[in-house]
């Protein structure tokens, strides 16, 4: 009989301790975690070349916009003649992003009867004007103004001075007059030219 009570209690025991191990198995808990990093999306969103005025025979062409850059033609140009450039630069991404340079470059491209201005000669194109970072609400936050005597020379030097921090929603809108001097006279130096550029915005993120 105490042999029976023995080998119960023994039993009774082996089984609480299989509860007590089920239930720690049971008992276990995962954490399980998700980091997700931030998109660094700056791109162009819009882009225009029109005349200014209306007595003006200048022929812009419809800019080409890529994401990250826009390519511009304009021709049939003399002393006088203008057009007004635009272009908006959107923060698309979920952190704040910082210019971290500009650049104008030449496009070689075929304009019938006509060739790509020289260096030299972009002295005589005249560009004045604004870019202004604006908040998500389309608030003016910072406003740059071209310099006096800016040519599209010097443009991407004068340009490369303004590097703004924007914030996810905010935009730069670009607003420029491009204008060849009357001070290019009568001389037939830029006759048959035309202007062929790609402006390309390269940023970085806001800490680098």
């Amino acid at each position: 009989m105490k042999r029976t009570r023995i080998i119960a209690l023994v039993l009774c025991a082996a089984v609480m301790l299989m509860g007590a191990g089920y239930a720690y198995w049971q008992d276990a808990i995962t954490i399980s975690n998700t980091v997700a990093t931030g998109e660094l999306n700056v791109k162009f969103t819009a882009a225009t070349l029109l005349n200014v005025g209306t007595d003006n025979y200048a022929q812009p062409s419809t800019p080409v916009v890529a994401d990250k850059s826009v390519t511009y033609t304009l021709s049939n140009l003399y002393p006088g003649a203008a057009a007004k450039y635009t272009a908006t630069v959107l923060n698309n991404g979920t952190i704040p992003a910082v210019v971290k340079d500009y650049a104008i470059l030449d496009v070689a491209g075929v304009v019938t009867g006509k060739t790509l201005v020289t260096d030299d000669q972009k002295a005589f194109f005249l560009v004045t004007g604004t870019i202004v970072r604006k908040n998500k609400a389309g608030v003016a936050q910072q406003t740059f103004t071209i310099p006096a005597n800016t040519t599209l020379a010097n443009l991407q030097t004068v340009l490369n001075t303004f590097k703004p921090r924007l914030e996810p929603e905010d935009t730069m809108v670009f607003d420029m007059d491009l204008t060849l001097s009357s001070a290019v006279g009568d001389s037939d130096k830029l006759e048959h030219k035309y202007v062929k550029n790609t402006l390309t915005i390269n940023f970085k993120q806001h800490n680098e």
